[in-house]
């Protein structure tokens, strides 16, 4: 054996343990053998202080019975490996508790205890941490047992990869995975009810189930719990109507005045022509050919639009004959060129906007401040700031002020039919009344946007939306799943080789067990534990193993 710490350099601190018992079981035949003599084993440890190395002696052992050599394995380390168990499960937790990249694991590493495994590692640790993962043993009969009865579905799509989630809210470790199925082809109703019966026949019996309004689950919901009640996500479903009621601000934006943009000859910008709209066969051909004469005596394209107003586009068009041409082309005199470019000199700007507006600048200031506010117009009153407020009454005394009162006074009723303005769930009856009111609505249904939405809503969609408002814990939300949709998205992200089932698979189980026992849970555990008041322990018998790693 060589001589302790030989072959370490002064970077590394060295610590000597010691792993000889006096007899061990053959793993042949389980027999103890008696120690034979003892040599030395290298292996690096983690330390706040630097690297630690480790000079370990391990016992040889023979067997007479099935004639083989043997050496003892310390529990703190893996077999033929350099790196104790205390750095590979630090690894893994920064990649599977801590969300890292595997690329900077090595540097979180060699920064914070001066070892740096190589990436490569790090990738076969995690990859060899998750293949030994069965959710069948601890996990499963876990969320079975402590199931709330709340379930929330939902499928997030990459690619050809469609992933269905179906996800416990609000549990005491935050939204926990209660099943998961990785779908190759596209996801069909079929492909869902398999999925939930799998659920079903692990003993997932939900009292509410909550999902978007796709087709996919009522029908399979209906089949394989029919005593649950279906919730529609209440997110999703005003998100429809706030997207119906912004239809009619789009109509109000569309239906404001144009505000003409005053001469400018010089600058660069074009002057404002006020031509008809469609233009005769004949106007269109004295404008060809008075571009194509301009061009004739030497004009560049851009003097060209700068004395015609037309664009770059339609000049350069016109000049190449690549658009569809007049069949014949007038002649035009010098007179008559020089009468055509000074018609144009002064455009036609009309003096006031047409009624019931009264000034161009009132279009202007309701235009722009309409551009700036249209996304608060559809929130609830109460999360609007004061010169918000300030600014909308404004918009309401504009002559368009009386549409976007009704988009607004429509959506505000919506808010309030599930919650009171504390925040607190409202009786099934009062919703009901307040529902019904906002769905005959007179002010509102005199726009079509808002009538559609009107006439979506009945008994049916009432009872789709409602069911959350019979119990405090159950949810109105999918949020859980759109949560746990976004941390799969930001996953494949951060690991741009998850590409393959395998992978996903394994990332996907092994931040599931996580959340039920957390890696390093019980070295922190250990850490924080006060030592005031406790016996020190008694000294180990040198043969025994000196445990550095749960």
């Amino acid at each position: 054996m060589s001589a302790p710490g030989a072959i370490f350099t002064t970077r590394f601190s060295v610590k000597r343990v010691s792993f000889c018992p006096a007899t061990l079981a053959c793993e042949g035949c389980g027999d103890r053998r008696p120690r034979q003599w003892s040599t030395g084993r290298v292996a690096l440890d983690l330390h706040l202080d630097g690297p630690r190395a480790l000079d370990i002696a391990v016992g040889v052992y023979h067997c007479p019975t099935c004639q083989r050599w043997f050496r003892a394995q310390p529990p703190f380390l893996r077999r033929n490996a350099i790196y104790t168990n205390r750095v590979v499960r630090t690894a893994v937790a920064s990649v599977i508790s801590d969300g890292m990249a595997f690329s900077k694991v090595p540097c979180r590493m060699a920064r914070d205890f001066g070892l740096r495994p190589s990436e490569a590692s790090v990738r076969g640790w995690v990859r060899a941490w998750t293949e030994g993962i069965d959710l069948s043993e601890e996990y499963e009969p876990w969320v079975v047992e402590t199931f709330s009865g709340v379930l929330c579905l939902d499928e997030v799509y990459q690619g050809r990869l469609a992933l269905l989630l179906a996800v416990e809210p609000g549990t005491p470790v935050g939204d926990r995975l209660v099943g998961y199925q990785l779908v190759s082809s596209s996801v069909d109703g079929q492909g869902v009810e398999r999925f939930l019966a799998r659920l079903s026949e692990l003993g997932i019996q939900p009292e509410q189930v909550v999902t978007d309004g796709s087709s996919l689950y009522p029908a399979a919901l209906g089949r394989v719990w029919p005593e649950a009640a279906h919730q529609l996500c209440l997110f999703h479903e005003t998100r429809l109507f706030v997207k119906g009621a912004e239809k009619l601000i789009q109509e109000v934006m569309s239906a404001i005045p144009r505000v003409p943009r005053p001469s400018r000859r010089k600058g660069g910008r074009l002057p404002q022509r006020h031509e008809p709209e469609n233009p005769g066969p004949l106007d269109r051909a004295v404008r060809i050919a008075l571009v194509r004469q301009l061009r004739a005596d030497g004009l560049s394209i851009k003097a060209i639009v700068q004395a015609t107003g037309h664009s770059r586009n339609a000049v350069r068009a016109w000049l190449r004959g690549t658009v569809q041409m007049p069949t014949e082309l007038p002649e035009l005199s010098p007179q008559e060129v020089a009468a055509a470019l000074s018609a144009g000199e002064e455009p036609v700007v009309p003096s006031s906007p047409p009624e019931p507006w009264t000034s161009w600048a009132e279009v202007g200031d309701v235009k722009k401040t309409l551009e700036g506010m249209r996304h608060t117009l559809l929130r609830r009153r109460a999360d609007l700031t004061p010169p918000q407020l300030q600014q909308w009454e404004r918009l309401f005394d504009s002559p368009m002020g009386e549409t976007l009162k009704a988009a607004h006074e429509f959506m505000q009723p919506w808010y309030g039919i599930w919650r009171d303005k504390e925040g607190h769930r409202r009786d099934p009856g009062e919703a009901w009344r307040r529902y019904e009111a906002l769905r005959v609505q007179p002010d509102a249904s005199r726009y079509l946007p808002l009538r559609r939405l009107q006439d979506k809503m009945g008994e049916d969609h009432f009872a789709s939306l409602s069911p959350f408002l019979r119990h405090a814990h159950w949810r109105a939300t999918s949020n859980a799943c759109e949560r746990t949709g976004r941390w799969f998205r930001h996953t494949q992200h951060r690991h741009f080789h998850l590409r393959t089932e395998r992978s996903i698979r394994g990332v996907i189980e092994a931040t599931a067990l996580d959340r039920m026992s957390p890696l390093g849970r019980e070295l922190i555990t250990q850490a924080a534990r006060s030592r005031r008041g406790r016996r020190p322990k008694r000294q180990r018998a040198p043969e025994q193993v000196e445990v550095l790693a749960a």
